[in-house]
């Protein structure tokens, strides 16, 4: 290849354009995308100060204070998928983004600094609309099985991810098993006071108002959390929802085997699936779930480019990745036999090294639009100086 001299016409006018600054609107609109990631119940646990051609990606680590969020796992991994939807969306814009993770260390607030400089050659527009089109899906899937090419396409997109990878089974004989490993880790969730109470407080269980021209007037306390509709469980799901909204109904419940709905619920959906994956990362640190975080956000937008919903499945990873870093002090006995059977079932079906720690694991498959979507924030309220934050 011909070396271009640095005092050239081509190397001056790339510098020129490179020294361009970012219009205040251009990075508002990267701002707007990184809030349309996922996050656990829609918390959005994220905080963003615009700079001089950059921005910094803060967590609110008060956002989520459920039993899920251990160590903020769930929290820097939406931070993480906030963070790739930026870098994206500056490709579109024909940025290029560099990001510097924790930049004061690990522990801070401050999760990322992106930079940004103008390259002039916009890149990977079709992804502009797999971020708006992305969300949880919680209907039931086809069964028709996930290609081998796009599960190796988002192997290989998860490993790009220092200490990442993403494990799958394409044999035909994984659903039920990996099914009972939902239903087991649904068994422990809907066993705990304070989890069945947090999805309850997180859950709006009222209509959204409309205006005289029936468009939704969407109040600030709906913009976090989910619409009861969003669960897609159907009418005899949103009444069995209604009805179990107290703890004392849910145990009364529980003790007639009418609780067992939800991990029912759960475990038919793994089976009415096209392929389950789980995203692992090999050593624990704040960096290296975002980075995660980062891998799963690319993987939920491949499969959308490619036709296909996903659902998280939250329960297994996040509850056995508290016994893994804090004991079995937080659960009854019952409950780590349970988890402890459900953690053998994936490791067997899904091939998981004995050194591997599961963050995030998630059915897909070919699947009908969903009648309601979540809601964001407004991008004003989640905007802050660097001393505010």
């Amino acid at each position: 290849m011909e070396n271009i001299a640095s005092d050239s016409p081509v190397k001056k006018t790339e510098k020129a354009i490179r020294d361009q600054a970012i219009a205040n609107d251009v990075l508002l609109e990267i701002v707007r995308f990184g809030i349309m990631a996922p996050s656990g119940d829609n918390v959005q646990p994220w905080r963003f100060a615009i700079g001089e051609d950059c921005i910094t990606l803060f967590i609110n680590r008060g956002a989520d204070d459920s039993f899920f969020n251990v160590q903020q796992v769930a929290s820097l991994i939406a931070c993480g998928a906030a963070l790739q939807n930026m870098v994206y969306m500056a490709e579109v814009k024909g940025l290029e983004a560099t990001v510097e993770l924790f930049p004061y260390g690990e522990g801070r607030d401050e999760v990322a600094h992106i930079h940004f400089a103008m390259s002039g050659k916009p890149q990977n527009e079709s992804i502009e609309k797999a971020i708006l089109n992305r969300c949880t899906n919680r209907r039931m899937f086809s069964t028709s099985q996930i290609d081998k090419g796009i599960w190796e396409k988002m192997v290989a997109t998860t490993s790009q991810e220092a200490d990442t990878f993403l494990l799958y089974n394409e044999e035909k004989a994984w659903r039920r098993p990996l099914a009972h490993t939902v239903y087991l880790a649904d068994m422990v969730r809907v066993a705990r006071q304070d989890l069945h109470e947090y999805l309850m407080k997180i859950l709006h269980f009222k209509a959204i108002p409309k205006d005289k021209r029936g468009q939704e007037v969407v109040p600030d306390e709906f913009r976090t959390g989910m619409p009861l509709k969003n669960l897609q469980a159907g009418l005899m799901g949103d009444i069995y929802m209604r009805s179990m909204r107290k703890w004392s109904v849910m145990r009364v419940a529980r003790y007639f085997g009418a609780g067992l709905a939800m991990p029912l619920f759960g475990a038919m959906s793994v089976v009415m699936s096209g392929g389950i994956g789980l995203v692992c990362v090999r050593s624990f640190s704040e960096t290296t779930i975002v980075r995660a975080g980062r891998a799963i956000e690319r993987v939920w937008c491949e499969l959308e480019r490619e036709g296909y919903a996903l659902q998280p499945l939250a329960a297994l990873p996040l509850l056995t990745l508290r016994t893994h870093l804090e004991g079995e002090a937080a659960f009854k006995p019952s409950d780590i036999k349970k988890l402890k059977k459900a953690k053998a079932i994936a490791d067997h079906h899904l091939h998981i090294p004995a050194d591997a720690i599961p963050v995030f694991m998630f059915r897909a498959g070919r699947s009908a639009q969903v009648t309601q979507r979540t809601y964001r924030q407004r991008t004003a309220q989640l905007l802050v100086s660097s001393e505010e934050a």
